[in-house]
């Protein structure tokens, strides 16, 4: 007790108490003199009444002053005056049966945990005079109680047991009723205090705050359940499985559908993955179902890598395009359903002397093609300057416009040796 003591300040003591700590600035200027002469040597002569006198106070205002704020000042001018001689003043009869109608209400606060006030109306005695008196007198009582009441707060006080100001501790008959249903819930099931506080219309703050106060044990009963729990799910999982032979398990069963005809691509979708990681897996553990998967890669006669399969694909273009050098592109690429701009890509990359000749000979028919045409637009021009047919009825039958029929007719004039 005596270290818990010591922590005690002044401001903490009178907090207590209910009294105020410090004075008003007003009342602090409205004593000053009258104390610093109480504190003088010089003033020893004079008691402090005469001191009160000097300064038009009033006599008992100034002793309570210098009791409550300077408690040192009347012990050690009594002790000075006794010593010089001058006649120490007794307490008058008044004053000593004042101090003894508090001794019954100190000693049952020194003995009880009752509180200040309950004690002043067991004993008759004045609220504030009793608190009055502790602080001027009997501080050391006041620092005991409050010092027990630090030491009960400190610690969790058990439910039902009565605290330093004798009042039994744990919840109020209102709130036990209130949460009643939920403690009941919360002890025969494992739902979350959220849920349950749902469930019972309370709030889930309220119920979580009212649980962790008064309900230690339901608290700790729930959490060890919740670690056995947590526990027995750890001691059911099963060992962990390495990556690769997951990916072993999962691809395993795409060999033996590239063995019995699939492609690579629908046996990739049936097992879940993409033909490209199955590829890669493939070239890895089975480079021979890679071949037959016609996936690999193959060099052209060229010097060209590029995958089998689509050598294969269009091999088989660059002969037929090397048998008709003069088709288009667009209707081979029709005849064998494959997309005219890869075409053209993979012919020129892997078969440049068969797209070489196909390219002179596409030259050939396009400038066959022109002199027809050009033949064919001369004579509708012959025709038309010879007279009877129109312009439009020509331009109609050549398969252009009567704008495209003049330009052409304009620049084939201009071509005629005789222009030259």
């Amino acid at each position: 007790m005596s270290q818990t003591l010591q922590k005690i300040s002044d401001e903490r003591l009178n907090q207590y108490m209910g009294a105020r700590y410090g004075q008003p600035p007003e009342t602090e200027q409205k004593y000053r003199e009258a104390v610093q002469a109480c504190m003088s040597i010089l003033n020893l002569s004079l008691t402090v009444a005469d001191i009160a006198r000097m300064y038009h106070l009033d006599p008992q205002c100034l002793r309570g002053q210098l009791k409550r704020h300077y408690p040192d000042v009347i012990p050690r001018r009594n002790e000075l005056r006794a010593k010089l001689g001058y006649v120490v003043f007794e307490q008058s009869r008044l004053h000593r049966s004042s101090m003894e109608k508090y001794v019954p209400a100190v000693k049952m606060l020194k003995e009880t945990d009752l509180t200040v006030k309950e004690v002043a109306e067991r004993c008759g005695v004045t609220y504030l005079g009793l608190r009055q008196h502790l602080i001027y007198y009997h501080k050391e009582v006041a620092e005991l109680r409050l010092g027990k009441r630090m030491q009960a707060l400190s610690g969790p006080v058990p439910v039902g047991e009565k605290d330093c100001n004798n009042r039994p501790v744990g919840p109020s008959a209102t709130m036990q009723a209130r949460f009643a249903p939920a403690i009941k819930m919360a002890r025969e099931t494992d739902l979350p205090l959220t849920e349950i506080a749902l469930r019972c219309g309370v709030e889930p703050r309220g119920l979580q705050g009212y649980v962790q106060k008064w309900h230690r044990d339901l608290m700790e009963e729930r959490q060890r359940k919740r670690e056995e729990a947590l526990l027995q799910r750890k001691k059911a999982v099963r060992p962990k499985v390495s990556r690769a032979e997951i990916v072993r398990v999962q691809y395993t069963p795409a060999v033996d559908m590239i063995r019995g005809g699939m492609s690579l691509s629908e046996a990739a979708s049936a097992v879940g993955t993409s033909p490209d990681n199955l590829r890669s897996w493939l070239k890895s553990h089975y480079p021979e179902v890679l071949d037959i998967s016609r996936n690999g890669m193959t060099k052209t006669p060229e010097g060209v890598t590029m995958k089998r399969a689509t050598y294969e694909r269009y091999v088989v273009i660059a002969q037929y395009m090397a048998e008709h050098p003069g088709e288009g592109s667009v209707d081979v690429a029709k005849r064998f359903g494959v997309q005219v701009s890869s075409m053209n890509k993979v012919l020129a990359r892997c078969f440049s002397d068969v797209w070489g000749k196909h390219l002179e000979a596409c030259s050939r028919e396009r400038e066959h093609r022109q002199a027809e045409y050009r033949e064919a637009l001369r004579q509708a021009m012959a025709e038309y300057d010879a007279g009877g047919v129109t312009m439009a009825e020509l331009a109609r039958r050549c398969g252009v416009t009567v704008k495209t029929f003049k330009w052409w007719r304009k620049r084939l004039k201009d071509e005629s040796p005789s222009k030259q």
